[in-house]
């Protein structure tokens, strides 16, 4: 590899270790559990849900963070605050 490619590769990582730090929530075991409840509760309702979004969902929930998105009724029954940011306010 190349002088200018490697300056470059490392200036990349560093741009994005900085730019993400604290900002990526990760699956870890509490959102495993979460994802359980989630998926369970949505299969019970007749409302099942995608493995990613259900992933996202149990983050969310795990963490007791609101969840901005504009697929409103991809989430609801997930026992999480939601709220659509692209909604105008009449």
């Amino acid at each position: 590899m190349g002088k200018r490619r490697l300056q470059l590769r490392e200036r990349f990582e560093r741009f994005i270790s900085q730019a993400f730090a604290q900002r990526v929530l990760s699956f870890d075991e509490a959102a495993a559990r979460a994802y359980g409840d989630v998926m369970g509760l949505r299969k019970e309702l007749g409302r099942p849900m995608s493995v990613p979004d259900g992933q996202i969902a149990a983050v969310a929930r795990s963490r007791v963070l609101a969840m901005a998105t504009r697929n409103i009724s991809d989430f609801e029954e997930c026992g999480l605050d939601l709220l659509n940011p692209f909604r105008t306010k009449m």
